[in-house]
């Protein structure tokens, strides 16, 4: 997902259809997530990200969640 959502910023700016100096990367929950994994895996393209709600550490959800249980 994240790729996708960086290269479709590249072409933009490719296409010159966005200000490479302007660009900022925004979402919430899962993409207050992608915001941060965008700035943190390619940071070339953003001017600034902003999470809202967005999962930052996860070790604390995964030792919360519990594995299903065997129904069958």
């Amino acid at each position: 997902m994240q790729d996708d959502i960086s290269e479709g910023v590249r072409k933009l700016i490719a296409d010159g259809c966005a200000d490479s100096a302007r660009i900022c990367i925004l979402g919430a929950s899962c993409g207050g997530y992608a915001s941060l994994a965008g700035v943190t895996m390619t940071p070339e393209p953003y001017a600034c990200a902003v999470s809202m709600n967005g999962v930052s550490n996860r070790r604390p959800s995964v030792r919360k969640a519990k594995a299903p249980k065997n129904t069958g």
